[in-house]
């Protein structure tokens, strides 16, 4: 079951966004301010975080904002979820501050309906992959271990 957790404070926007992005998830936890949005993370089973950058409750300046996004992103990175920033802010270097705090996605709030599907699936897809490949480690050193317990260490 895939289920988006999304971090908006303006209700309207929030279910314009859900209703767009309903048939990619199987739920949506909405959280209306940022430590909402955290308590949802460690509480929730989530696959990929929607969040808006600037929340009520994370700042007044562009770097506080980020700051918050990178508090999100090292949980969330624990988890093994990947956050999709979603802002209204303007700023010359926001997607790079985004990407280096840790998002995996970035869109405008301006950003129409097919924009906000295909980035929501690239993150739901790179999850996928994540785990596929964790899995496939593990695999790989379960029969190096088993290998080598038939043949010696020498393999």
């Amino acid at each position: 079951m895939t289920t988006l957790l999304h971090v908006e404070d303006d209700d309207a926007l929030a279910g314009v966004v859900e209703r767009n992005v309903s048939d990619l998830v199987h739920a949506v936890v909405r959280a209306r301010t940022a430590a909402e949005g955290l308590s949802a993370l460690r509480s929730f089973r989530v696959d990929v975080i929607l969040w808006d950058l600037r929340m009520p409750d994370t700042g007044t300046t562009v770097l506080e904002h980020i700051g918050a996004l990178e508090r999100v992103c090292l949980l969330a990175e624990a988890r093994g979820v990947r956050v999709v920033v979603l802002t209204g802010l303007s700023h010359p270097h926001l997607h790079e501050l985004c990407v280096d705090a840790g998002a995996s996605g970035f869109l405008d709030k301006r950003a129409g309906r097919d924009k906000i599907r295909a980035v929501i699936r690239l993150a739901l897809g790179q999850r996928m992959v994540a785990h596929l490949g964790q899995a496939m480690v593990a695999g790989i050193m379960d029969e190096t271990a088993r290998l080598q317990a038939a043949y010696g260490a020498g393999l």
